[in-house]
């Protein structure tokens, strides 16, 4: 079948009462006997981690050693009490999926007692706020977020498309100063052969590194270290995970953040696939146009094999998207990259992330 594009003038478990472990405790500088630490742990994570961890924790002999179940949405935290001389902390920390504690500020593995020893360091250094954690679900604070996001609101300079998702990732660590590691799992998903789908020039390293790896099914998580840096750990994207968001909610009205999108336009389609459709439409726009790949390939979504026709006549970019996506059941989401720069997400209906 012919088909014809024209587009003119187009620039469980509770803890019943308290497990407590009493040491004595040092007056000198801060240390394990000076933190009264309480363990809430995820009743999803089940049994056998929290008293791991706990047997684990015992060699470096906390004021006290307290475990129980978490409540919903709990935070890690922590207050301090007492003179410079006699310190006492009082921390909550959040043992999440069982090989991770989460604390104010830091992620520690199980076994990394080292690192929860520079932790504790960085308490008499005042390094470490103090109350609930304020920022996100990765344990970062507000200036610790602030700091990932400049980093990672670093824009990709060259061009991405057919380039090796390994390579594209070690470019992002190089630039953004940041380090880029990986689970077991990922590292056993990340063919060799994997390669970045889209043109990402131009988008923040943070964003453009969310969408390459969610078309491999990956994702990446800040992991915020005891000594105040943090890690970025390529994972495993599954059902429910946190991972670092392909963009953010668009901070101001589109008209104003792609005032193209409202240009009139005479256009004319016929017995086109939504494919050649859409790329001859975006292929006028200005600003970046981004395909879920990962999220049309789960639905069975193929651009090549669905029709669309658009009737003679003036329409805007805007409406005509919304036209031609519709067709293969997808919508157009309006997002600002780690940057706050602007750029066009195309998803399902259905799937928000």
């Amino acid at each position: 079948m012919f088909a014809r594009i024209t587009i003119c003038r187009i620039p469980v478990w509770l803890y019943m009462g308290s497990m407590l472990l009493l040491a004595g405790r040092s007056a000198a500088a801060m240390s394990p006997e000076q933190v009264h630490l309480e363990i809430a742990f995820e009743q999803r994570g089940g049994l056998d981690a929290p008293h791991r961890w706990l047997a684990d924790l015992k060699s470096l002999r906390f004021a006290s050693l307290k475990l129980r179940a978490a409540q919903r949405n709990e935070a890690a935290r922590m207050d301090m009490s007492g003179d410079p001389a006699n310190r006492l902390a009082f921390v909550t920390a959040v043992l999440a999926g069982g090989d991770t504690l989460v604390l104010p500020g830091a992620r520690v593995r199980r076994g990394e007692l080292a690192a929860l020893r520079s932790w504790i360091d960085r308490l008499d250094r005042g390094d470490v706020t103090t109350g609930a954690s304020s920022a996100t679900e990765f344990g970062l604070s507000e200036p610790q977020l602030r700091r990932l996001q400049a980093r990672l609101g670093v824009p990709i300079t060259s061009d991405t498309v057919d380039l090796p998702l390994r390579e594209f990732l070690s470019q992002c660590q190089t630039k953004s100063g940041i380090e880029f590691a990986y689970s077991p799992a990922a590292k056993r998903q990340l063919s060799a052969t994997a390669q970045v789908a889209d043109s990402l020039r131009g988008i923040a390293i943070g964003t453009a590194a969310a969408i390459a790896l969610r078309t491999a099914n990956l994702g990446m998580v800040p992991q915020p270290q005891p000594d105040g840096t943090i890690r970025i750990e390529v994972v495993v994207r599954t059902d429910g995970s946190e991972t670092w968001p392909v963009g953010h909610k668009l901070q101001q009205p589109l008209t104003k953040a792609a005032p193209e999108l409202f240009e009139s336009i005479p256009v004319e389609i016929t017995g086109a696939s939504v494919e050649k459709a859409l790329g001859a439409v975006t292929a006028r726009l200005s600003s970046p146009v981004i395909l879920d790949r990962a999220g049309m390939a789960a639905q069975g979504i193929d651009l090549s094999k669905v029709k669309v026709d658009v009737p003679a006549g003036r329409t805007r970019y805007k409406p005509l998207l919304d036209r031609i996506l519709s067709k293969a059941k997808l919508k157009l989401d309006a997002r600002e990259d780690d940057a706050g720069r602007m750029f066009l997400w195309i998803r399902p209906r259905g799937i928000e992330r």
